[in-house]
């Protein structure tokens, strides 16, 4: 909660960026306020949200990477001593347990040993992605003729200048983009785009790339370095940054955005590590010329595996819906696509339609899986049995709910272990077909772990299958919760690990920047790239 009023802000704040407010302890939705409320404005309190805080140009807050579970458990046992274990608290409410509740060994499993191992050039192992990295990517770029061209303000000709020489040369200890991801990199002479008007540059960049003789043979990458942050409280300059990505996937051409800020403020600062950012956008960069920087180390089967993830567009308020297809359980996704939540028909059709293509090339397919970013409803899984049913598919459809947000109602603790983390890939049975997954980066017992890698809490997990009786099978739900833990490892915007499975994530990223696309359409050569990285 802010503590300047509503009133005190709004010469600063749009009305459009508050949404809940307090008053006299009582929460209330800003467009809601009683007529009485409105009268007293001066006593109405905003609470934080992304909006307030870019239209204040706050700060953002760096994730907390020290050790959650230490804290939780202190502040749990706290508690505890303070407020339940006073007779009046138990008078009310009869607790008889004196201490945490243990957890049964039937109740614990793990995924599948070396789960996390990952492939890299020449199929060498590495748990690690930066450390494989340096023995090369599991495969480079599917393109021979690659030219890279930038695109930016008439003030960033020196950034330009400066991008360009890491990506050449380095920045140790980056040595460059060929060398640290086997992209060979290129840029013609007088071929990037300069514009004037930095706060609407789309007409003067599409002038500029009608003059540019794009090579049918030749496949082009733009550097696009922004002068305005993609969190920018004005929602038009905000939108910039995606009509730009747009306006080059029409084009056949992937993109690659660069916070100029960003850059500016590493420049700056003499211990700043932007080489540990080089690595991320290489990585990515790689990725989005279809190439492999890392693949899973795991036996092919026949099974489609899609991820639905959503994303709530502030301005509209109107939740979207993005999926991926996965032909592979190796983690190399294809296709694609973004909805509306209530086109469950279309959203149906869309996974019925890689069915059919995956039928025709593979001739048969055992289980169709969906990793969900919540409790799939009857009515979004009808569409999809019905289809099966017309397809004459009788294959169990296996449906993975997995809760984006860390668990923290039920949070387990390893008592043998000073860091209280479970194991990464220890999961707990907590009833009723849900499981915790501890995903992280203490692999072993005596693990270190560095201050970016942090202290996750679990993702919670819920399975069930359309033949019930397959969703009881430890077998099954083993496999099927494996994958969760190895999709994690896939995320090709950082060479560190992600507590959440791309599964989920990818899509989430296609359904936050779709509706700013024009004609709610994601052109055709993005819905088979991975351009949103």
């Amino acid at each position: 909660m802010f503590k300047k009023s509503v009133l005190d802000l709004m010469e600063a704040v749009p009305p459009d960026c508050f949404n809940w407010v307090i008053y006299k302890k009582d929460l209330y939705k800003y467009e809601k306020l009683p007529d009485t409320l409105k009268m007293e404005l001066e006593n109405v309190y905003p609470v934080w949200n992304f909006k307030l805080r870019d239209a204040l140009r706050l700060p953002a807050e760096k994730p907390d990477r020290t050790n959650k579970y230490t804290k939780f458990k202190s502040n749990i046992d706290y508690f505890y001593k303070n407020v339940i274990n006073e007779n009046g608290f138990r008078n009310i409410i009869p607790v008889d347990s004196e201490s945490f509740i243990p957890v049964k060994e039937t109740q614990i499993s793990s995924v599948k040993e070396k789960s996390n191992e990952l492939l890299f050039y020449n199929d060498t192992h590495d748990i690690v992605p930066f450390n494989g990295m340096k023995k090369g990517p599991y495969k480079p770029s599917a393109y021979s003729k690659i030219q890279f061209f930038y695109i930016f303000h008439k003030d960033d000709l020196q950034i330009a200048k400066v991008m360009h020489d890491f990506f050449s040369h380095g920045l140790p200890p980056f040595k460059g983009l060929y060398h640290f991801a086997k992209v060979p990199y290129n840029t013609q002479g007088n071929f990037s785009i300069m514009f004037t008007n930095k706060d609407n540059p789309l007409d003067e960049i599409e002038r500029e790339m009608i003059q540019r003789d794009f090579q049918p043979d030749v496949h082009y990458f733009a550097i696009y370095l922004s002068p305005h942050s993609k969190h920018h409280p004005n929602r038009e300059i905000r939108s910039i940054y995606y009509r730009i990505k747009e306006l080059l996937l029409k084009r056949d051409i992937t993109s690659q955005a660069i916070d100029v800020k960003k850059v500016k403020a590493a420049l700056a600062n003499d211990k700043s590590r932007y080489d540990y950012s080089l690595n991320n956008i290489a990585i990515a960069i790689l990725a989005k010329l279809d190439g492999i920087p890392w693949q899973l180390n795991t036996k092919l089967k026949n099974e489609l595996i899609v991820g639905i993830g959503a994303f709530k567009h502030i301005d509209t308020d109107v939740r979207y819906l993005g999926s991926a297809f996965s032909f592979t359980n190796n983690g190399k996704f294809k296709h694609f696509e973004c909805f509306q939540k209530d086109q469950t028909d279309e959203l149906a059709g869309s996974i019925l339609d890689q069915v059919k293509e995956y039928v025709s090339v593979n001739n048969h397919i055992q289980r169709l899986i969906i990793h969900f970013y919540k409790n799939m409803s009857k009515k979004e899984l009808q569409p999809i049995e019905n289809g099966l049913n017309n397809l004459d598919l009788d294959i169990p459809v296996f449906i993975v709910s997995i809760n984006k947000t860390e668990s923290r109602d039920i949070v387990a603790f390893d008592n043998n272990s000073e860091q209280l983390m479970p194991i990464s890939g220890t999961y707990i049975n907590v009833g009723f077909n849900k499981y915790l997954l501890f995903n992280n980066v203490r692999y072993y017992k005596d693990s270190r772990i560095g201050k970016i890698d942090g202290y996750p809490f679990p993702i919670k997990l819920s399975i069930r299958c359309t033949h019930e009786e397959e969703a009881k099978d430890p077998k099954v739900i083993r496999e099927l919760i494996n994958q969760v833990y190895q999709f994690s490892r896939m995320y090709w915007k950082s060479v560190r690990q992600q507590n959440l499975p791309v599964t989920i994530k990818y899509p989430e990223m296609v359904a936050e920047i779709f509706p700013h696309f024009s004609g709610n359409e994601i052109p055709e050569f993005g819905k088979d790239n991975l351009w949103f990285l």
